[in-house]
């Protein structure tokens, strides 16, 4: 029983790909229409000034290497992390919310110099940042002595 059936499916397989309609595209993803703005020869440039009007941005004094960033979409707002600072800001015109300065302390700066490295590698600069609900998670370098703690946003 198992054979005939095994011959008619490669038989019904085979028809089907001969018989293919020749719109049928023999790649993988979606078949774009000559149409679709992806066959244009130019796409349009905006120029930025045409942009600025909707352009918003955030710059703390002193503050510097803005890496991590991390979305609470539950409170409309933009999470982000740099060196030795945590900034909540509104999503919609990145107004500042909250800062919290998160630095290393004295004594792991102290540990971290004895070692060898340089003022600008003994900060904290903040790697992590996770959202769960009310909570977020963070981790900083903390001086080449990682730490994260649980925060409440």
């Amino acid at each position: 029983m198992g054979r005939p059936f095994t011959q008619h499916a490669l038989l019904l397989l085979q028809c089907m790909l001969v018989l293919r309609p020749a719109s049928v595209a023999c790649r993988r993803g979606p078949v774009l229409l000559p149409e679709s703005p992806c066959h244009k020869m130019e796409h349009p440039l905006v120029p930025h000034s045409e942009m600025e009007p909707w352009i918003f941005r955030f710059k703390a004094e002193g503050t510097v290497d803005y890496s991590q960033l991390t979305f609470d979409p539950g409170q409309n707002e933009l999470i982000v992390g740099a060196r030795n600072h945590l900034f909540r800001l509104n999503l919609e015109d990145l107004t500042l919310i909250q800062e919290a300065e998160w630095h290393c302390d004295e004594f792991t700066k102290g540990a971290c110099f004895s070692r060898g490295k340089s003022e600008e590698e003994c900060q904290n600069y903040i790697r992590v940042l996770l959202v769960n609900g009310n909570r977020l998670f963070t981790c900083g370098t903390n001086a080449f002595t990682p730490i994260c703690t649980n925060r409440t946003v």
